[in-house]
């Protein structure tokens, strides 16, 4: 781990980062749901599986919206040389993806089963990495929460409150 990795001095970086991923983000899952919904049927022709494949429409966006932000923060943590707690969390991620298509395949899941699995290892990885890279500050929030909703002090007096 560096020890003097600054997040403050970082953070223009990585919201340019972030910026850019959101914007690639919009872009693949527009075109999937583009040619997915209105195109499918020039992948297939079997009405079934332009029927799953539509039906799992949902299950796709939502794995691919999350694909991009974890790739971002994993390369963040990999920057920052974490690596005992990139592979902690690969290792507990590799036995829930594990469970998962047992279920998906115990309960005939489908391709609903695999895409929501994905979905699952996406979002799990952005939460996690977050959290492990600094950037979910509760703590901060909240006093940057709090320090919005105090009215103002003007020459170190609090304004009288109104009835």
């Amino acid at each position: 781990r560096i020890s003097n990795f600054n997040l403050e001095a970082a953070m223009p970086t990585i919201r340019q980062l972030f910026k850019v991923v959101f914007s690639m983000t919009a872009t693949v899952t527009t075109f999937a749901a583009i040619v997915i919904g209105i195109f499918g049927g020039q992948i297939t022709s079997d009405p079934a599986v332009l029927l799953e494949m539509r039906e799992t429409l949902p299950w796709i966006l939502a794995a691919l919206s999350f694909h991009g932000t974890a790739v971002a923060l994993e390369g963040l943590l990999l920057s920052k040389k974490m690596f005992q707690p990139l592979s902690f969390c690969y290792v507990i991620l590799a036995l829930s993806v594990a469970a998962f298509q047992v279920a998906t395949r115990r309960f005939g899941l489908g391709l609903a089963g695999v895409w929501g699995c994905y979905f699952w290892f996406c979002a799990s990885r952005v939460v996690t990495f977050s959290a492990l890279g600094g950037l979910l500050r509760p703590r901060q929030w909240f006093h940057r929460f709090v320090r919005r909703l105090r009215p103002q002090q003007v020459n170190g007096l609090q304004p009288a409150l109104k009835p």
